[in-house]
């Protein structure tokens, strides 16, 4: 980069010189909407300026020039304009929903660096709807730069046809300096939409443009960038400067022809070293140029090393059901905790235990269950997705609404359905609303089906009049039936027809006395029960649910031996969005009782259906309220996209961005995942139905069930552990005592040998730094390392004569092994002391201590450091300069005196952790074992006195929190 960054510079530097100003070049940035036109020159500029959104936001072309301070104005017409001297209020006029009128352009001045070399353009999307094709053309005609940004994904016919269409228009002219780059912010991006790109780029233009890829959210990937449009610019700036540079060397060569005919010497001198000075400026600064020339190669080895590094793969997931091996089955969990429960309150150890403490807690056990919800629109593919778990079809999947109760699908050892049947519905037969009565179209047919074709399965009828029910008979129920349809059907036929109801006046209603509710109690009840392995049980099932029976079912359970089903219990609900306003009840009711809430949409409806009434919109006020009361909750919200298989990959993106979208004032953070369940169930699945079904796994298990169970196993231990006498207690204690005051004592005692160490080697460093101090000349300098120096002697100091000196190297190696000697010896006088006090105490003998090697001085250092130093510093003649090189040898004293001290306290803990190790296994079966309890308070317990049955339910606990904290590992640790 500093090849880069001195062109830059040198761009400038010379400019100026040489007086060169060329107009700044217009770098306009191009591509579909929602690319990341706006966030890249945002973060180019460093401001939020440009508009940002999931939908074509660009409202006409943004020329982005420098300016000190911040103005703006939009040209909104002919002759019309809006000007804006506040950065705020500029910012809204361009992202006001209710503004849809577009502009043709908007120049706004900042104060950007970067401005004050180019002129950046930000224009709409070239495939949306706010592009206008002339103001487009003439933007394309008159740039210096176009920088066409593709989206991740790459480039896509749109943008095929646009760039032929380009290069048929400047067939015959200069088209405009153009660079690619592939917008990878979305993450996982495996490099291969740049290769296909580069490909079809390269038949496009018959030649190979410049082409990379940019993540505009990272900084360093901007800089890359900015540094290619800079040096874009400068390269003009240079190609000038060239030129002026040839037209002065010119104007050189005349001037010499001028200054050989000057008569004067005075003035021929003055001219000749003018034009000297000339020819040496023109030479230097060409030599530099031409130094400067590999910077855009530099650049683009960069870029190329960038679009690896942005090549981000997460492998997909594929579908087995090898996913619940990576977690915990819940249920499974809970009835193993009962088991181990009712052992010990059975057992010969329940007199030991607090058995009203153990009862109370299974109990809470037996209650705990987690449950998952699928909940939203009618043919959002919530029954095909539970198909695709069960790999089969066994719930009925079809176009109109299919689901009129709650089903309940958990595991199950053999395929069968439940379904429980009501004795008694009440059914609503209108509401009041707004001065209108609304009637309730799903509950008039079904009494109008009871009534006339399945009266002899009812054995009681109610009306509700003056706020209470009183019986009735078939004739009085026919009659009410009879009255409603007067009133508020369109088609005023036959009972027995469906009817077509309108709203109409409550006024109208006051002629005719109409009844509200209508209770019916019928003969059967109960439950029936289906062999779903049969296809004659598949069938009798389909029809028990289907929608003559709607209110009448009360629930409906299907169990299967899939492995997904062990993790917790689904419920399969009637729409979210459904008109059915009982269905609507008694899923919405359902949101704060689930541990995770699946909210189901389709699509490709949700394409068709951004404008009103959309469902995203409507399931997002359902549980906006719920979401006040507990923020948390967003957590666990999922809302699953169903029917990908239907869309493009371009479509894909807008569904995602509509709901997140919609959601923005529901949930900051919306957990989105777009699903086929269709081709799970096929076995064509891409990898996101497991993605979607794994991180519910863990949603579900790591947060709430593994809290859970981890909560009533540490209680479990806790009422175990307590199952011990008085005087256990009092002997654990004592044991503990006594340990304490051992390894204490231990403790006080290297304290104590360690500081006489320190003082020691305090002492010796003292020694050793006045010998530096009186080292004077190289000689002494050489004797202190090798331990003898060389002395000259007689009348011309011819003479030389060795004779031994201190040395470092003597000094050090006496020093170590001093340590060495006296670490050893503490370590075995420290050996003896402890036997001699477990021996007292009568708890072990023959305790053997590891001798630990203590770090110690390294010789090279020194040695090294006193050579450095003797070849550094020298003065006039070759002097040594003797207190400079005292005070590098003094510092690196310093140091090694330090360092020396810290591998001493580090030696002192290892040696106490050692003995803390040793000291254990000797305890291990006295010493007290603390439990603490989930209400903090802390009991002392003995490992074995306790009964043989506790101890094995304790391994047993113990296996069950291995597996809770190790999902996918067995009881003996393998996987």
């Amino acid at each position: 980069m500093y090849n880069i960054y001195e062109f830059l510079r040198l761009a400038a530097e010379l400019g100026n010189k040489y007086g060169v100003q060329l107009p700044k070049p217009t770098v306009a940035v191009l591509g579909s909407y929602n690319a990341g036109k706006s966030t890249l020159i945002n973060g180019l500029l460093q401001t939020n300026l440009s508009p940002v959104d999931i939908v074509p936001s660009t409202k006409g072309l943004i020329f982005f020039k420098y300016g000190e301070t911040f103005q703006a104005e939009v040209q909104t017409g002919k002759l019309k304009s809006q000007r804006f001297k506040r950065k705020n209020d500029f910012i809204q006029f361009l992202t006001d929903r209710s503004n849809r009128n577009t502009f043709e352009q908007a120049e706004v001045f900042i104060h950007s660096p970067l401005l004050k070399k180019i002129t950046l353009v930000d224009s709409p999307g070239l495939d949306g709807p706010l592009v206008h094709d002339r103001s487009m053309e003439k933007l394309i005609k008159n740039a210096d730069r176009l920088v066409y940004l593709f989206h991740q994904r790459g480039i896509e016919e749109f943008n095929k046809r646009f760039l032929l269409q380009l290069v048929e228009k400047y067939k015959q002219k200069k088209m405009p300096k153009i660079s690619f780059w592939i917008n990878c912010n979305l993450g996982n991006f495996d490099g291969t939409s740049l290769e296909e790109t580069r490909l079809v780029l390269r038949e496009i233009f018959s030649c190979q443009p410049d082409i990379f890829s940019i993540n505009t959210r990272d900084p360093k990937n901007l800089d890359l960038f900015k540094c290619y449009l800079e040096i874009d610019a400068a390269e003009q700036v240079l190609g000038q400067i060239r030129k002026t540079m040839l037209q002065k060397d010119h104007e050189l060569g005349q001037s010499a022809v001028h200054t050989v005919n000057t008569e004067y010497n005075a003035e021929f001198l003055l001219n000749f070293d003018r034009l000297k000075q000339t020819a040496e400026d023109l030479i230097g600064d060409r030599e530099r140029l031409n130094k400067s020339a590999n910077a855009r190669r530099q650049l683009l080895k960069l870029l190329e090393i960038n679009n690896k590094l942005n090549i981000r793969v997460q492998p997909n997931m594929k579908i087995s059901n090898e996913q619940n091996k990576t977690s915990f089955n819940f249920n499974e969990i809970k009835e193993l905790l009962l088991e181990l429960i009712d052992r010990v309150m059975r057992g010969p150890a329940q007199k030991f235990t607090d058995h009203r403490a153990l009862a109370a807690l299974a109990g809470q056990i037996k209650k705990e269950n987690f449950t998952i919800v699928a909940a939203g629109g009618f043919s959002s593919g919530k029954s095909t997705f539970f198909n695709a778990l069960m790999s089969e079809n066994l719930l009925p999947a079809q176009s109109k609404p299919t689901t009129f109760a709650i089903t309940q699908i958990s595991y199950g050892s053999h395929k069968k359905a439940v379904v429980h049947f009501a004795s008694r519905v009440t059914l609503q037969l209108y509401d009041r609303i707004n001065g209108k009565i609304e009637p309730r179209s799903d509950e008039l047919n079904a009494l109008s089906q009871w009534l006339i074709n399945n009266h002899s399965e009812i054995t009681a009828y109610e009306i509700y009049e003056n706020r209470h029910f009183r019986r009735a008979n078939h004739r009085e129920c026919l009659n009410v039936l009879q009255d409603i349809n007067q009133l508020v059907n369109r088609s005023r036929g036959d009972l027995s027809v469906p009817p077509l109801y309108k709203l109409v006046p409550a006024k109208l209603s006051a002629q005719i006395r109409l009844t509200e509710k209508v209770r019916l109690t019928f003969k059967s009840a109960g439950e029936s029960t289906f062999d779903l392995t049969q296809e004659t049980g598949q069938k009798a099932f389909y029809s028990a649910i289907n929608s003559n029976n709607t209110f009448r079912l009360e629930r409906v359970e299907v169990y299967h031996p899939v492995e997904y089903f062990k993790l917790a219990s689904f419920l399969d609900t009637p729409g979210l969005d459904s008109t059915h306003k009982y269905h609507s009840e008694i899923t919405t009711d359902y949101l704060q009782n689930s541990d995770a809430y699946l909210i189901f949409l389709n699509a490709r409806q949700l394409l068709l259906s951004q404008g009103q009434n959309n469902p995203v919109e409507i399931i997002s006020n359902r549980i906006k309220d719920y979401l006040k009361l507990d923020p948390k909750a967003c957590q666990k919200i999922f809302f699953v996209l169903n029917f990908a298989d239907t869309l493009t990959r371009l479509e894909r993106e807008k569904v995602i961005q509509f709901v997140k979208e919609q959601l923005t004032s529901t949930i900051q953070e919306p957990q989105i995942y777009l699903i086929s369940s269709l081709s799970a169930l096929l076995q064509k699945d891409d990898g996101s139905f497991q993605r979607f079904i794994n991180n519910l796994a863990k949603t579900v298990t790591n947060y709430r069930g593994k809290d859970i169970l981890t909560r009533y196993v540490n209680e479990i231990r806790f009422i175990l552990n307590n199952a011990v006498n008085t005087e256990q207690i009092k002997s654990a204690t004592k044991v503990k005592q006594n340990l304490s005051f051992i390894k204490h004592s231990a403790a006080q005692y290297i304290l104590k040998k360690k500081t006489v160490l320190i003082n020691e080697i305090n002492t010796r460093f003292c020694q050793l730094e006045k010998l530096i101090r009186n080292l004077k000349d190289e000689q002494d300098f050489y004797g202190f390392i090798q331990g003898i120096s060389e002395q000259k002697k007689g009348l011309l100091f011819k003479n030389t004569k060795k004779v031994s000196c201190p040395s470092y190297f003597g000094w050090a190696a006496d020093l170590n092994d001093y340590l060495t000697r006296s670490c050893a010896a503490i370590t075995e006088q420290l050996a003896v002391s402890l036997n001699r006090q477990l021996s007292q105490f009568h708890l072990t003998t023959a305790l053997h201590l590891t001798a630990r090697p203590l770090q110690t001085l390294k010789i090279s250092k020194m040695h090294k450091q006193v050579t450095d130093s003797l070849e550094r510093n020298r003065g006039f003649l070759g002097r040594i300069k003797e207190r400079e090189i005292q005070r590098d040898l003094l510092k690196l004293l310093t140091k090694e005196q330090l360092g020396l001290i810290e591998n001493l306290s580090f030696w002192e803990k290892k040696l106490l952790k050692e003995i803390e190790q040793k000291l254990e296994p000797a305890y291990t079966g006295l010493m007290p074992n603390l439990e603490e309890s989930s209400t903090g308070k802390r009991q002392i317990s003995i490992r074995n006195t306790l009964h043989p049955i506790i101890k094995d339910v304790l391994k047993e606990l113990n296996k069950i929190e291995r597996l809770l904290n190790y999902p996918g590992v067995d009881s003996h640790g393998k996987r």
